[in-house]
C-alpha cells in the first residue's frame, strides 16, 4: 500500500457489499468498514475478508440494523494492517469499537509508511502463543473443546484454533470469558514464543505428550 492521507479516505466510495452477501465478500487483506447507511459503525482488519466474515463476532448485532454494507480498502503490506486499523479507528471513531480518538496512532502510522519496512528487520520474531490446552490440562484433565464450548459459551471452532495456536487475532470478549473461566490472568493464558517451540496441534484430541510439551 502507498503513502495515504487518511483525511482523504472516503469509506462511502468504497467497494461494498450488503451484509447478505457476505459470502461474496473477496478474499484479500483489507481494512474493513461496516456502514449502516451513511454512518461508519464498526472497523476492523483482515487478512483474508471473506473468511474473516464466515464467521464475525459482530455479524448477530449487525444483522439487527436495516441498510448494513461491508466496504473495503485493500492493503497489499500486511504487516501494516494493525497500524492502519488503529489510525483510522482514531480518525473515524466507529460507535461500535468503543475506542476514544487518539492522534498518537495516526502519528505511528505516517512514520511507518515514510519508512522502509526492512527497517524493522531486527524485530523479534517471536510469536504469540496460547496456553489454552494447558489451563484445560489442570483444570480437569478430562475437560473437551467441546465441554469448554458449552460451559462458557463460546464458539467451538474459536475454542479450537485457539487450542491448536491456528489463530491470527482474538476477540477481547472471547479472552475475558476464558480468563473468567479459568480465574487466570490474561499472561498465563497468552505468552510469546519462538516460532520452533510452538507444539503443532492439528487435531481436537489432546494427548499427554501434547500436553507435556507445553
Amino acid at each position: 500500500m502507498s503513502i495515504f492521507n487518511i483525511q482523504q479516505i472516503q469509506p462511502l466510495k468504497l467497494p461494498s457489499l450488503s451484509l447478505a452477501d457476505k459470502r461474496s465478500l473477496p478474499s484479500i487483506s483489507c481494512i474493513y468498514f461496516v456502514l449502516e447507511g451513511h454512518e461508519i459503525v464498526y472497523l476492523g482488519r483482515s487478512t483474508d475478508l471473506h473468511f474473516r466474515w464466515r464467521q464475525h463476532h459482530r455479524y448477530h448485532d449487525l444483522k439487527q440494523l436495516p441498510y448494513v454494507r461491508i466496504a473495503w480498502l485493500e492493503v497489499s503490506d500486511a504487516w501494516l494492517l494493525q497500524e492502519i486499523e488503529m489510525a483510522l479507528i482514531a480518525w473515524f471513531e466507529p460507535k461500535l469499537n468503543q475506542t476514544s480518538s487518539n492522534s498518537v496512532w495516526i502519528e505511528r502510522l505516517e512514520y511507518l509508511l515514510a519508512n522502509p519496512k526492512s527497517d524493522f528487520s531486527s524485530l523479534p520474531t517471536q510469536k504469540m502463543f496460547c496456553r489454552l490446552a494447558v489451563l484445560m490440562a489442570e483444570k480437569d484433565p478430562q475437560l473437551s473443546q467441546r465441554q469448554l464450548a458449552k460451559e462458557t459459551g463460546l464458539d467451538i471452532t474459536t475454542i479450537n484454533r485457539l487450542f491448536t495456536n491456528n489463530f491470527s487475532r482474538v476477540d477481547v470478549g472471547t479472552v475475558e470469558v476464558l480468563c473468567n473461566y479459568f480465574t487466570r490472568e490474561v499472561g498465563d493464558l497468552f505468552e510469546m514464543r519462538n516460532p520452533e517451540d510452538i507444539p503443532q496441534r492439528k487435531s481436537r484430541k489432546r494427548s499427554n505428550s501434547e500436553v507435556e510439551a507445553a
